[in-house]
Parts: structure tokens; C-alpha cells; sequence
């Protein structure tokens, strides 16, 4: 019991640090260069205002 449940949190890891790099990845300014999440809110909240 106690090895699945260690088992189900390290895949669970595994898959949040994967969405992780693949947003971060998608997620590049035109220029190619590569930016944050807080600063893609901060572009946000710039756009709307």
C-alpha cells in the first residue's frame, strides 16, 4: 500500500514538472526569447488596461 501510494506521488511529480516544461516551452515571445508566467501576467494586465 505503501509503495503504490509513493509510487502514484512520483508520477504525479513526473507529470506536473512535464506540464510544466511544456508550457513553458509553448510559451515564447516572437523574438524567440523565453518568458515567465508572472511576467505573461503582468503582459496581460498591461493588454487590458
Amino acid at each position: 500500500m505503501e509503495i503504490e501510494r509513493n509510487k502514484n506521488l512520483t508520477l504525479s511529480i513526473f507529470f506536473h514538472l512535464f506540464l510544466q516544461i511544456s508550457v513553458f516551452s509553448i510559451r515564447k515571445l516572437p523574438n524567440g526569447k523565453f518568458y515567465t508566467r508572472e511576467e505573461n501576467v503582468d503582459r496581460e494586465v498591461h493588454v487590458d488596461v
